[in-house]
């Protein structure tokens, strides 16, 4: 079985770290860079862990569908009965 890790040599983990060195230093590379710096791993650990950016394009008649976010009041509280707030 080629390409499986093996038994007591590299682990899951270690090719994850593989994983991260060789991300990071595509992305220092992309950008020029002739040495790899804290945040290009951390955008290499971003990248692993979140998957590649994609750009979600919204059709503007379809934007009406979306839940939209609004603040909210604590559950059970009004500005009249703040002292009683359990929150």
């Amino acid at each position: 079985m080629q390409g499986l890790p093996r038994q007591g040599g590299h682990g899951l983990e270690t090719l994850l770290e593989e994983n991260l060195v060789n991300e990071a230093a595509l992305l220092a590379a992309r950008k020029d860079q002739s040495e790899v710096h804290a945040r290009d791993f951390s955008e290499a650990l971003e990248k692993i862990t979140l998957g590649p950016a994609r750009h979600i394009l919204l059709n503007p008649a379809e934007a009406h569908r979306l839940p939209r976010e609004r603040p909210r009041a604590c559950s059970g509280c009004s500005s009249r009965a703040a002292t009683r707030c359990p929150a």
